[in-house]
């Protein structure tokens, strides 16, 4: 498995976090068949409806040579949300159906789960995410100059962003320690900014006080597919 390239955090979030939640779990699948993907995954969610879980199904159109193509994005508000969703892999026998048709269709490509540092912004307005992948020596100093960043005029961040430190899972040496990310409603405007070549007076303040914090890894270009809410 090569370094992580899509990861998204999917919900709305404040700058402050309990210690039981919220938390993601991510899940990277690499596939030829995105359409037998999709059904599975409508079916599960017929299937077993009670879920207690925001999943979103995402694509990956930039990744540099990562195998992955497409992910799961799972929020979950606590402990007791995560019980109960992996819970239903044994109560449900949808499940059972969903992973049978999926080891037909897809491989497995990762499993890991991220716990959010700092936030803003509702991300499920957001359909497209650039993610930067990155190892992080000082989290605390990170955290601040990217919240600085995101809260200047001229952040070139028109949504949700958020800084989340990987879990059980994850590999330093392929991940990092650390995502980072920046919402966009959709693809033209996500790629208006990207034409804006030169950096602005707050991005490159940020770059003076991350570059001696953070090493980055890799930056990545997803897009949401489909949105599973709790029932």
């Amino acid at each position: 498995m090569k370094k992580l390239l899509l990861l998204t955090i999917f919900f709305s979030l404040s700058n402050v976090f309990a210690a039981d939640g919220p938390f993601f779990g991510f899940f990277g699948i690499e596939t030829n068949n995105p359409l037998g993907v999709l059904t599975a995954t409508d079916k599960l969610s017929q299937d077993c409806p009670e879920g207690s879980a925001v999943v979103r199904l995402m694509a990956e159109n930039f990744n540099a040579d990562e195998v992955t193509t497409h992910s799961y994005a799972v929020l979950f508000e606590n402990n007791d949300s995560y019980l109960q969703w992996s819970g239903q892999w044994a109560s449900c026998p949808g499940w059972t159906e969903y992973f049978q048709t999926m080891s037909e269709v897809s491989n497995s490509t990762y499993e890991m789960l991220a716990f959010p540092i700092v936030s803003d912004g509702d991300t499920l307005k957001d359909k497209v995410f650039v993610s930067w992948i990155m190892d992080v020596s000082d989290p605390a100093s990170y955290a601040k100059a990217y919240t600085e960043l995101m809260n200047s005029e001229d952040s070139r961040c028109p949504g949700s962003w958020g800084l989340a430190a990987w879990g059980p899972g994850s590999r330093v040496e392929s991940y990092g320690t650390h995502m980072a990310y920046c919402g966009y409603p959709d693809m033209a405007s996500a790629m208006e900014v990207f034409q804006e070549r030169v950096p602005t007076k707050s991005m490159q303040k940020f770059y003076s006080k991350a570059g001696n914090v953070r090493q980055l890894i890799g930056t990545n270009l997803v897009t949401i597919i489909k949105d599973y809410m709790p029932n």
